[in-house]
């Protein structure tokens, strides 16, 4: 017979309550017991996020290679529910993008390391019609919301002065208000917004 927990955030709902330590986490766990009545039980609030400040990025290399490969694992996942991807029989996401970023020396790769832990990464490429895009964009879910991204983003762009494109998933509307917002610090209200299909 198999029990099932279902966690939402820091809540917890299951049919026993036999509370006992977890081992190593110093928190509470939870036992089933098929005979016992439902009991719902949580803690009141969120762990704290981990420190977002201390914004760096570091340029990609050959030894940073399984790294970006593993936070590109992760980037793809986020993408699959929009973009409908399954992974392949083995389990992982297929990325072109870190492919081209691996034969082609016009794209730039950095990690985005935040108070000294890995934050995520930042791609850039040539854009179509010149400049300079940011060809892909990714921040650990533990640091959204932070300004973390936002400070990455400026560093980045403040790297290659002139033209710049980017592009993001409009039926995101946090990414959108993200990317208006780089542009605002970037230059103002000197940007223009537009709508491609593809």
């Amino acid at each position: 017979m198999r029990d099932m927990v279902a966690s939402l955030d820091a809540l917890q709902v299951t049919r026993a309550l036999p509370v006992m330590p977890m081992s190593g986490s110093g928190d509470t766990g939870l036992v089933t017991q098929a005979d016992a009545s439902p009991v719902i039980t949580g803690s009141p609030q969120r762990p704290p996020r981990p420190p977002s400040e201390t914004v760096e990025l570091v340029e990609v290399d050959r030894s940073h290679r399984a790294v970006l490969e593993n936070l590109g694992q992760l980037y793809r996942h986020d993408l699959s529910e929009a973009y409908r991807h399954l992974p392949n029989q083995d389990g992982t996401f297929n990325n072109r993008r870190l492919d081209l970023f691996r034969t082609d020396p016009e794209r730039r790769a950095w990690l985005i390391n935040v108070a000294g832990r890995l934050g995520g990464f930042v791609m850039t490429a040539p854009a179509d019609h010149g400049g300079t895009t940011i060809s892909d964009f990714f921040v650990v879910r533990a640091l959204r919301r932070t300004g973390m991204g936002r400070e990455a983003a400026r560093q980045a762009i403040a790297m290659f002065p002139g033209r710049w494109s980017i592009g993001f998933q409009s039926y995101n509307p946090g990414v959108q208000r993200l990317w208006s917002q780089v542009a605002s610090d970037a230059v103002g209200d000197a940007w223009a917004y537009t709508t491609t299909r593809q």
